[in-house]
């Protein structure tokens, strides 16, 4: 790919999460001056929670889903989506309960529109996003599945503004979720496999248990990511919980913001042609995350003033400790984004990064708590999500060197192909379609 190729892709790639991170920050100042710091901790506190099953509803997709996409032909492609699509829907059906009743004990006010908005986030896992990324289609991305989300977050916002409930705000966001997904499935078009089916709850259940390892990731990643708020909002004061709301807010946005960072590299990395090439990619990939991080945490703490002021109206007390502990947060996610995403799925070891995952969320949610219940503060609480990212990078970090061992096994020079014995050239054949 050459350099302006890559950056064309990447403008589009970042066109679409950037405005549709900065469409819901034009919300927060309306919901904290109309509702107050309980009114913005109870939409955060349903965003949370529904972001939290949202990554369960994906069933694994979006991380497994890219590199078979860019390897794919139209119809696989297509067949690809088909069956997400319905995993996922039975997915949704079996969270809906879940969701509404951990929103229910969570929320600390404005119950209905704390649970509106955890399922208005919770459409997040039927989204075809990862679709696009894999199939390299940015204008499909910003079009089919931002553009309905960003035009209804603004359409709720109006709705504010004329004095209407906080409630439909939340309504108008879960409708442009819900839109998102029906003009994405209408573009894709998608179309039955000829040898597999996911229409029904067996076969679904078969998908689970085949790529239990990347679901497990995902479940485990959104329990540390997304849990945090839920248990600061029930277990410290309001006061406590809207400065963490704040924080943990801001820090989405940015990591959503930085998203295509990624998705450019996943349509990049595993379109190399053997092992070397894939190793020597990543490597590129990783050392312009790292860049982009620490550059986001500077930019972060000194922003924290404007943050009070523009965005929560002074209902919340924002610190630069606070904004560093974000900081941090951002740089161990968007690194293990990277070492998960672009290697050790293409190398099959997507139990590591379910290892991980499971340690960190482990680690983080037992310190949180532990934490929460003795009245500690939400900068403590920040730095704890901080340490459990950071531990969770670290793991994957040790594992690269075995990564790079099995990608090259998996995808040798084409010299080294032709001299091997044939079983060996048809076992590493098998392993290239696998993905």
């Amino acid at each position: 790919m050459r350099l302006s190729q890559a950056l064309k892709k990447l403008s589009g790639f970042t066109l679409a999460p950037v405005v549709a991170s900065v469409a819901p920050l034009f919300a927060i100042p309306v919901i904290s001056s109309h509702f107050g710091a309980e009114g913005w901790t109870s939409v955060a506190v349903g965003q949370s929670i529904g972001t939290a099953f949202a990554v369960a509803i994906d069933g694994g997709w979006s991380l497994i889903g890219p590199p078979r996409v860019a390897r794919g032909s139209a119809d696989e492609r297509s067949a690809i989506y088909r069956q997400s699509l319905l995993v996922r829907l039975w997915l949704m059906v079996g969270a809906a309960p879940l969701i509404a009743l951990s929103t229910l004990v969570a929320a600390p006010g404005y119950t209905g529109a704390a649970i509106t908005s955890a399922f208005a986030a919770s459409m997040i896992g039927l989204s075809a996003n990862w679709f696009f990324v894999g199939a390299s289609q940015p204008a499909k991305l910003l079009l089919f599945d931002a553009a309905p989300k960003i035009l209804l977050v603004l359409v709720g916002i109006f709705l504010l503004l004329v004095g209407l409930p906080l409630i439909y705000f939340s309504l108008a966001v879960f409708v442009g979720g819900l839109g998102a997904a029906a003009v994405s499935y209408s573009v894709v078009r998608p179309t039955t496999s000829t040898n597999q089916r996911y229409d029904s709850l067996k076969a679904t259940l078969a998908h689970l248990r085949e790529n239990k390892h990347a679901l497990a990731t995902r479940v485990y990643s959104a329990m540390y990511v997304s849990a945090p708020l839920p248990i600061v909002a029930t277990l410290l004061p309001l006061a406590e919980s809207a400065t963490f709301a704040g924080a943990d807010r801001i820090q989405k946005y940015a990591l959503l913001a930085l998203m295509p960072i990624t998705q450019l590299f996943q349509g990049w990395v595993p379109r190399a042609v053997d092992g070397t090439n894939i190793l020597r990619r990543f490597k590129t990939a990783l050392a312009v995350h790292v860049a982009i991080s620490l550059t986001s945490i500077i930019g972060l703490v000194l922003a924290t003033p404007l943050f009070e002021v523009l965005l929560f109206r002074d209902t919340l007390a924002l610190s630069t400790t606070a904004s560093l502990a974000s900081g941090f947060v951002i740089l161990a996610v968007v690194v293990s984004r990277a070492t998960s995403s672009l290697l050790l799925v293409q190398a099959r070891m997507t139990a590591v990064t379910a290892n991980s995952t499971l340690i960190g969320a482990a680690c983080g949610i037992c310190a949180l708590v532990g934490v929460c219940l003795l009245q500690g503060s939400a900068v403590t609480a920040l730095w704890i999500v901080a340490a459990s990212e950071i531990l969770v990078t670290t793991w994957q970090l040790i594992s690269l060197p075995r990564a790079g061992r099995e990608i090259r096994e998996l995808f040798p020079e084409p010299s080294s192909v032709s001299a091997r014995p044939a079983s060996k050239q048809c076992r590493n054949t098998d392993s290239r379609s696998a993905q």
